[in-house]
């Protein structure tokens, strides 16, 4: 028997009226199929309720995961240490310290970043404001030493006649002259600084040329007399038996010694009167360098839990085997109902 045989089988009280399968329903029938119809229709429509009210995620990483509200769909945090990762909301993305020893580790609140003294006495030590750190002097005869303002560090001569002692500007350094006649004496311009022979007949004396300041000889009978070469300073012996002597070598002064003799270079250096100084000592501020924490990460509200779409519905699974088998059963029982009402 085909399955329209089956179905008139069922209607129609295990009767077949003709060979078309057709039957003419009782009222009693009519009541009990429009109840199965019924009974299908609002399956059909519970069921496409059920897939129109599915909602997923829209974006971030639980994109496509099924959720309830937006707070089942997570979000990424955006910059510090934990960009990149899931979050709900921005307190669940650190920041980083910016400032003092912790620069850089990652942080929330700006108690985690520690400050520190830069520089100073106080360099690397623990501090709260500018006042925790020690000072030091910067320059002059208290260099390194603690201060807390400039006048606490005083200023010395660099150079000139009065190298060395305190000075409060330059008009306390006055020049001085280097080398020459006038050397270490006040001046002003080098022209007041007269060159002088080194070494030879004219030594200290004032020249203009090494050709102002002769060669003398050094050691043997002609000590102290003008020389040109090594030649016009003979040696003598000195001690023993020929002290005093000529001499070529040891060997001719038993008892002593027969010593070099030479001729020495002269020369005119020239001078100089090179600017004295009076360098500025300062006591510069150490600053307590203070680490914070901005809240620079976030965790931005960008994914959404959105319906599922209510044009092509997608049952739940098992849904159309269960609606055939109530389906069934409601047949079943339809064809029980007339065969009561005939036998009656």
């Amino acid at each position: 028997m085909g399955s329209r045989a089956h179905l008139a089988y069922l209607l129609c009280g295990g009767e077949i009226v003709n060979e078309n399968h057709t039957c003419a329903l009782r009222p009693a029938q009519r009541i009990v199929l429009l109840h199965a119809v019924a009974a299908c229709l609002a399956l059909f429509v519970l069921g496409a309720a059920s897939a129109a009210r599915a909602q997923t995620c829209v974006g971030g990483p639980d994109d496509g995961q099924p959720c309830a509200t937006d707070d089942d769909c997570r979000d990424l945090c955006v910059d510090g240490p934990d960009a990149g990762l899931a979050c709900l909301d921005a307190t669940e993305c650190r920041d980083v310290c910016v400032g003092g020893p912790d620069d850089g580790n990652a942080c929330e609140t700006d108690a985690e970043c520690a400050n520190e003294c830069d520089g100073g006495g106080s360099a690397g030590q623990s501090c709260s404001v500018d006042e925790d750190c020690v000072d030091l002097c910067v320059g002059g005869p208290q260099n390194g030493q603690p201060c807390t303002e400039d006048g606490d560090c005083s200023q010395v001569c660099v150079g000139g006649v009065n190298d060395g002692q305190l000075c409060l500007s330059i008009l306390d350094c006055p020049n001085a002259c280097v080398g020459g006649v006038n050397d270490g004496l006040q001046c002003s311009s080098v022209l007041q600084c007269p060159r002088a022979c080194v070494g030879g007949v004219n030594d200290g004396l004032q020249c203009s040329t090494v050709l102002e300041c002769p060669q003398t000889c050094v050691g043997g009978s002609n000590d102290g007399n003008a020389c040109s070469s090594v030649l016009q300073c003979p040696r003598t012996c000195e001690g023993g038996s020929n002290d005093g002597n000529p001499c070529a070598g040891a060997f001719q002064c038993p008892g002593g010694t027969c010593p070099v003799t030479s001729c020495p270079a002269t020369s005119c250096p020239a001078t100089s009167c090179p600017a004295a100084s009076c360098p500025q000592s300062t006591c510069p501020v150490s600053p307590c360098d203070v680490g914070t924490c901005p809240e620079v990460a976030t965790c931005p509200m960008v994914a959404q839990c959105v319906g599922g779409p209510v044009a092509v519905p997608v049952f739940p699974a098992g849904w159309w085997a269960g609606t055939a088998s109530i389906a069934a059963m409601l047949m079943a029982a339809l064809a029980l109902v007339v065969r009561s009402k005939r036998r009656a």
